[in-house]
């Protein structure tokens, strides 16, 4: 079967992404290649090397799941319902990100950051700022209390240790909450401890 002259950027980025998730930087173009159906010498087309389509490859964008942390609360969903939602979510993003940010670690950039770390405002603080400026509207509406920067770094950093221990932990017997528990008892855990109702004795 002849091999297409063309390939879509996004097309050739999901073929490098999945052949060095795979076999890991050791991986070669030609096996990249292989997978998006082109020739070897079409990658070196758009990326001059190895490393610098290793690292387009690694590179992930802001997660939709940001795009949620608003939207269902206009559906009147009370608090822990609503962020167990958005944390299921967060996790799912996570299962795909986790495993491409450890990667990207193996051929950082020039300022020694993976390219997903690297730039003004990489993605990781994107989502950091989102989910702090939501916690903060959340404690402008009196519906929780406490520094909006530490209650988003929980949320945020709870879903993701809970990827890496499932990383972790595959195949090892580790047992471990599912997703959806995991989700609520974070939610449930920071209205609690974060929640007006809660008051201090």
């Amino acid at each position: 079967m002849p091999r297409p002259q063309v390939i879509d950027d996004d097309a050739l980025i999901d073929a490098a992404r999945e052949v060095f998730l795979a076999r890991g930087p050791a991986a070669t173009t030609a096996e990249v290649a292989r997978v998006a159906g082109i020739s070897e010498g079409s990658i070196f087309r758009r990326y001059k090397t190895k490393e610098a389509l290793f690292r387009a490859a690694m590179k992930t964008q802001a997660p939709d799941w940001l795009e949620t942390l608003d939207d269902d609360r206009a559906r009147g969903d009370d608090l822990v319902a609503h962020l167990a939602r958005v944390g299921e979510a967060a996790i799912e993003f996570f299962r795909v990100v986790l495993p491409i940010s450890m990667m990207a670690w193996a051929t950082p950039g020039p300022d020694g950051l993976p390219a997903i770390f690297s730039g003004s405002r990489p993605a990781p603080l994107i989502v950091l700022d989102r989910v702090r400026r939501f916690f903060a509207a959340r404690i402008r509406a009196g519906e929780l209390r406490g520094d909006p920067a530490i209650v988003a770094r929980i949320f945020v950093g709870s879903l993701e240790n809970y990827v890496f221990f499932e990383i972790v932990g595959k195949g090892k017997g580790e047992k471990s909450p599912s997703a959806a528990d995991f989700a609520r008892g974070v939610a449930t855990l920071i209205c609690n401890a974060a929640g007006t109702r809660q008051r201090r004795r």
